[in-house]
């Protein structure tokens, strides 16, 4: 089992970084971006892409100076690891309750206006459960399977939408007005930093081009939900619907006749989350056994069972959690993140010189 773990570890972990990358832009990430970049949304996630990248290569970088992502860390900073490796998986463990209630929010609305929320809750929570109590290797295969699905229905649904596409919805090309592209472009680059990171501490990632090439191909698919929304709607409709980067793939079920079409595409983001919020617990799960290796597996399931209490009863009213995800979390996400993480790599990069 050991080496198959091994094989699994070293050959299919980077696919993580382009499910959990789509992941972001439903609920999260086009929400600010459409309230600040609007149509010059795809310039600020190419931009945005660029700089992501560059952490990237910083945080693997990090990666390889230990037996794993906490030992590297406590290569860097000692004792004082301890700290930093709970702020950071405190992070994430905001990061996957954020965007668990973001999906929570979407199903109610769209889908079961009449179901309890605390029901909804309950369809992630479950699977995660039975995900955190297996190991690395179960969450990298589970991943692996439904990767091909996710990118064939992704890729259907811009082939399929491609016949609505209008370019004068994409106008004024790169307007910059009060720093909103700015301020997309450090959007894009703050909240992607922070699901790549969550992969560090389910093995090894050795095969760096391959971890480069899963990062642009979900940057990239991030770009093509992003640019075909204002494509097809357009800004002043996508300003006023809620969830466009759902509400548009409704327009598949119209050119197809069918309305089962949109709702197996919209599934691949609800899988995408699914995803990611289970690497997000993982990392939690493996700092946890970092420190103290024989606790009982089923332990973990105080982790999904937190999440659940957290992600149904932070943001009682929409209209606060929403500005929480715009004004305080991408700032949250890049000071704890690329803050902790620049520190401990330029601290590496002292200890290396002879």
């Amino acid at each position: 089992m050991k080496g198959r773990e091994k094989f699994m570890n070293n050959k299919d972990i980077p696919m993580g970084f382009t499910t959990i990358l789509i992941s972001t832009v439903p609920g999260i990430t086009f929400y600010i971006q459409k309230m600040s970049s609007k149509q010059n949304s795809w310039l600020a996630i190419i931009i945005g892409s660029i700089l992501g990248f560059l952490f990237l290569k910083m945080i693997l970088y990090i990666r390889s100076c230990g037996n794993n992502i906490f030992d590297a860390n406590k290569k860097a900073l000692g004792i004082f690891s301890i700290l930093i490796n709970i702020l950071l998986s405190l992070t994430l463990f905001l990061f996957s309750s954020l965007i668990a209630w973001h999906s929570y929010i979407f199903l109610k609305s769209q889908y079961f206006s009449e179901t309890p929320f605390l029901i909804i809750a309950l369809g992630l929570i479950i699977p995660v459960s039975y995900l955190i109590i297996r190991k690395n290797a179960t969450l990298i295969r589970t991943n692996t399977l439904l990767f091909k699905i996710i990118l064939f229905l992704i890729f259907g649904a811009v082939f399929l939408l491609s016949f609505q596409f209008n370019f004068e919805n994409l106008k004024p090309f790169a307007e910059i007005k009060n720093n909103d592209l700015l301020y997309g472009i450090f959007v894009y680059f703050s909240v992607s930093i922070l699901p790549i990171y969550s992969l560090l501490s389910i093995g090894n990632l050795n095969d760096k081009k391959k971890a480069y090439k899963y990062y642009f191909l979900g940057c990239l698919c991030n770009l093509a939900a992003s640019t075909v929304t204002y494509l097809v709607l357009g800004k002043y409709l996508v300003e006023n619907v809620a969830f466009p980067e759902m509400y548009v793939l409704r327009r598949i079920g119209s050119l197809t006749n069918s309305a089962r079409i949109d709702s197996l595409i919209i599934s691949e983001w609800l899988i995408c989350i699914f995803l990611n919020v289970s690497y997000s617990l993982f990392y939690v799960k493996n700092c946890i056994s970092y420190y103290k290796s024989n606790i009982n597996k089923y332990l973990y399931l105080i982790l999904p069972f937190l999440l659940f209490i957290v992600s149904t009863n932070t943001f009682k009213d929409t209209s606060i959690g929403k500005n929480f995800t715009r004004s305080y979390y991408p700032i949250i996400s890049f000071i704890v993140l690329f803050g902790c993480n620049f520190i401990i790599f330029i601290i590496l990069k002292i200890k290396k010189k002879p």
